[in-house]
């Protein structure tokens, strides 16, 4: 519909169903940060008690012109975060970890997921609870720094073989 001066009127029941929308904590409103080129949108974290391994999600987008790759990550919340990548053949998953980062290409995105690339949060210090969040650092390449938080929420994703070997406290990988 056009509007005055060429601008766009959204009509009330699209009005009404946007602003459902963003009460119900749909990702078209979830967080994000930006640093240069790189875009960390909806970082999150299941609950957990104190002294499991946590684990990490997030969508990493590269606008640059050039690779980026996450090299590590720190948080106060634990006593270490590794970089992993979980896969599944004929039935069976098993988890590495990536201790060259995870490379983000140049105008591409690498989603942090279950059953996919993950940050595990080992030894967490204290419970993660519903509602509350986690500091994170992310250090890219080039000696970029970005300061995040991960959002402790529940009933996101699906359960994977990354969530189960996330309780595990020794894992030879």
């Amino acid at each position: 519909m056009a509007g005055v001066y060429g601008t766009s009127v959204i009509p009330k029941p699209a009005l009404l169903a946007i602003t459902l929308l963003g009460l119900t904590g749909s990702p078209a409103f979830a967080r994000s940060y930006n640093l240069r080129d790189i875009e960390v949108v909806d970082p999150w974290s299941r609950p957990a008690p104190a002294g499991a391994t946590a684990v990490g999600y997030m969508v990493l987008t590269n606008h640059g012109k050039g690779p980026v790759s996450l090299l590590s990550a720190n948080t106060t919340a634990a006593k270490a975060i590794s970089l992993h990548q979980t896969t599944v053949a004929a039935g069976v998953a098993t988890m590495a970890t990536l201790p060259k980062g995870i490379v983000i290409p140049s105008g591409g995105s690498v989603s942090l997921s279950p059953g996919g690339y993950h940050m595990m949060l080992e030894k967490t210090v204290g419970p993660l609870s519903p509602g509350g969040s986690v500091p994170v650092t992310l250090v890219f390449s080039g000696g970029k720094n970005l300061r995040i938080d991960l959002e402790v929420r529940t009933g996101t994703g699906v359960a994977s073989p990354a969530d189960a070997m996330a309780g595990m406290s020794r894992m030879n990988h």
